[in-house]
């Protein structure tokens, strides 16, 4: 099904009617929980590398903090030691919490790109996370394995 939907996304003319989120989710293995709407995820739910539950997990903590601007925004360092991401021994990794975060980012009307910026100020995050909220390129970033 992976695939399936990044030669999809590919297409010149079917690729328009998938979200950059989704297309992005698929390709790094990071459920899909916002999108709702398109069921192709649900059947492979065990498949992608970031569970449905961390996912879940994750948009709570930061829909918490971010709570329309009036929350306190937790830098990257800090949700790398939450979820204990930063040293391994849990189901986080660094690379885990970038992709994400870059999803959530990706998703439309969800978080804005003054939260990421919270999410990535004064040095509080690595340099391969300061891109959470540029934009999706699929011919550039949509790799076959």
């Amino acid at each position: 099904m992976k695939f399936n939907i990044l030669s999809m996304a590919l297409h010149p003319e079917m690729g328009e009617r998938i979200d950059d989120a989704y297309v992005y989710a698929w390709d790094s293995d990071v459920y899909p929980i916002f999108h709702d709407g398109a069921p192709w995820h649900e059947a492979f739910e065990e498949d992608f590398r970031v569970s449905k539950e961390m996912m879940s997990e994750l948009a709570k903590r930061l829909d918490e903090a971010w709570d329309g601007g009036q929350g306190t925004t937790p830098t990257f360092y800090e949700l790398e030691g939450t979820y204990g991401a930063r040293h391994g021994g849990t189901e986080w990794d660094r690379s885990a919490l970038i992709g994400a975060m870059r999803y959530m980012a990706l998703s439309k009307g969800r978080f804005d790109r003054k939260f990421f910026e919270q999410v990535t100020r004064s040095a509080g995050a690595p340099s391969e996370a300061n891109h959470f909220a540029d934009p999706f390129n699929r011919e550039r970033d949509i790799y076959f394995w």
